[in-house]
């Protein structure tokens, strides 16, 4: 997460608007400060929680209470921090008849 900070700092620095999300596929998700209402609040580059995988290979399997907490920390922080915040997720599918777990994937927001 530092260096992902440092390199969203760098592209600034450079001419280049960049934002960054806190977290990693598993919850509980990989922050710089130890939550991600924290990382909100005191980081003005971080914009919300990403990528976290609900359904595909990478996941840890969250339940429907892990990600509503989640998408709660996010709208505290993002509230608290004066600015908006989201939260990505990861929905895989597998394809019809075949019996892998990769499949094609996409990404929803949650406010």
């Amino acid at each position: 997460m530092t260096s992902l900070l440092a390199k969203g700092r760098a592209l600034e620095i450079e001419g280049v608007s960049a934002f960054i999300y806190s977290g990693s596929y598993e919850i509980p998700v990989k922050t710089l400060t130890g939550s991600v209402r924290s990382d909100l609040i005191l980081i003005d580059k971080v914009i919300g929680a990403g990528e976290i995988a609900v359904s595909d290979h990478r996941s840890s399997q969250p339940t429907f209470e892990e990600i509503a907490r989640l998408a709660a920390e996010c709208r505290v922080g993002g509230c608290s921090g004066a600015r908006p915040a989201s939260s990505i997720s990861t929905w895989a599918t597998a394809s019809a008849g075949s019996s892998s777990s990769s499949g094609s994937s996409g990404r929803r927001r949650s406010p």
